[in-house]
C-alpha cells in the first residue's frame, strides 16, 4: 500500500498479485481471440470472393440461356418439318 498527499488531497493506492494475474489473462486472451477473429474473418471473406464471382456466373448463365434457346428452336423446327 502506497499513501501520499497532493496538496490538500490524500492519495491511498494498493495493489493485489492475484488481480493483476487475472487482468493481465484477460488482456492476453482478448488479444488471442482478436487474433483468431481476424484471421476467421480474412479466410471466410476471401473464400466468400473465390466461391461467388458474380460476373463469371452471370457468364455462365447466359450461355446456358442462349444454348437452350438454340436447342429448343432447333428441335421446334425438326418437329415441324417431320410433320
Amino acid at each position: 500500500m502506497n499513501v501520499t498527499s497532493r496538496g490538500d488531497t490524500l492519495v491511498v493506492t494498493s495493489t493485489c498479485d492475484s488481480l493483476q494475474r487475472l487482468v493481465l489473462w484477460y488482456e492476453e486472451e482478448l488479444t488471442r481471440i482478436r487474433g483468431d477473429t481476424v484471421s476467421v474473418s480474412e479466410v471466410s471473406e476471401t473464400e466468400f470472393k473465390q466461391r461467388f464471382n458474380p460476373v463469371k456466373i452471370a457468364l455462365i448463365a447466359f450461355i446456358a440461356g442462349v444454348a437452350s434457346g438454340i436447342l429448343s428452336t432447333f428441335l421446334k423446327k425438326r418437329r415441324l418439318y417431320e410433320k
